[in-house]
C-alpha cells in the first residue's frame, strides 16, 4: 500500500521509483502482475488527490495489462473485473487527463480480451 501511495507524487524520483518497483514485482515469478496491481486497484487513501495520482495509477495498470494480459486469457494477468470497474469509475473524473488515461486502460483491456468481454462495462 505504501508503494502505491507514492505513485503520482510531486517528487519525480519517488514516483518513478514506485512505478519501477511495481513493474519489477509484476515480473517476479513469485509475485506476478495481479499481486503488483492489488493495491493499485484500490482508491487512493486520501479523499482528494491531484489528477496525477489517478493518471499515474492508470498508466501503470495499462502497462501491466499490456505486458501481462488479463485473466482468464492470461492466467498471470490482471483480473478484468476490478480493472474495468476502476477505469469506468475514474472515467467520471472532471479532469480530462484522468479520463484519457482511463480510456487508454480500457483500450489495453480491449486489445487483450476483445469487445465481447468489456462491452458490459461500457454500458
Amino acid at each position: 500500500p505504501q508503494l502505491a501511495e507514492r505513485l503520482g507524487e510531486s517528487n519525480a524520483r519517488a514516483d518513478s521509483t514506485a512505478r519501477e518497483a511495481h513493474l519489477h514485482l509484476a515480473r517476479l515469478p513469485g509475485a506476478g502482475a495481479a499481486f503488483a496491481a492489488h493495491c493499485l486497484l484500490r482508491p487512493p487513501s486520501k479523499r482528494t488527490v491531484p489528477p496525477r495520482v489517478y493518471t499515474s495509477r492508470l498508466h501503470l495498470l495499462g502497462a501491466l495489462v499490456a505486458e501481462a494480459g488479463v485473466q482468464p486469457e492470461s492466467p498471470h494477468g490482471l483480473p478484468l473485473d476490478p480493472v474495468m470497474k476502476m477505469a469506468m469509475d475514474w472515467f467520471s473524473n472532471p479532469q480530462a487527463e484522468v479520463r484519457e488515461s482511463a480510456v487508454r486502460l480500457v483500450a489495453n483491456c480491449f486489445v487483450c480480451v476483445g469487445l465481447g468481454r468489456i462491452e458490459r462495462y461500457l454500458a
